[in-house]
């Protein structure tokens, strides 16, 4: 790889690694975030010596979504709902365990598809390019996001 492409990857990896790894550690923890993170970034590296593609944040988080995916469909196999809501205390965790457990536990309780939506709105994605990322229309990612935003808000009412 020259040069250009060394650079290229560079300013990629600097404007997009905190958002991938904030998007994995959302979503799946904080250990499974540094792994995945590396393996999104060792794709783009892959990639950088190829045609680009049209919109780089777009197929970064591509990537990483299908990444996420694949690790929960590993993990969640053969695991039934009880052992999954005991490993949901991985997610979000803050400086401030207990003002965050209710949040927490309200967010592992949401379906992946809410958590995933939520997650990356929190990561900055407008509705349009959650729409782009998901394989959906901007107005149908903006509905879902809105219901999840509602799904998420009962089940934080429902802890208190």
């Amino acid at each position: 790889m020259g040069a250009e492409e060394n650079k290229l990857f560079e300013s990629l990896y600097e404007k997009w690694f905190s958002p991938v790894y904030a998007y994995f550690s959302v979503c799946l923890g904080s250990d499974a975030a540094q792994e995945l993170s590396q393996e999104t970034f060792m794709r783009v590296w892959s990639r950088c010596s190829q045609t680009p593609p049209d919109n780089w944040q777009a197929w970064i988080f591509r990537i990483a979504v299908n990444l996420k995916n694949d690790r929960l469909r590993e993990k969640y196999k053969s695991a039934d709902l009880n052992s999954r809501m005991e490993n949901s205390g991985d997610i979000n965790k803050t400086e401030n365990p207990d003002s965050s457990l209710e949040v927490r536990e309200a967010f592992a309780s949401l379906s992946a598809d809410d958590r995933e939506i939520l997650s990356l709105k929190a990561a900055g994605f407008s509705g349009d390019e959650i729409g782009e990322l998901l394989g959906m229309t901007a107005s149908g990612a903006r509905s879902r996001l809105q219901r999840a935003r509602k799904n998420f808000l009962h089940n934080l009412d429902m802890e208190d």
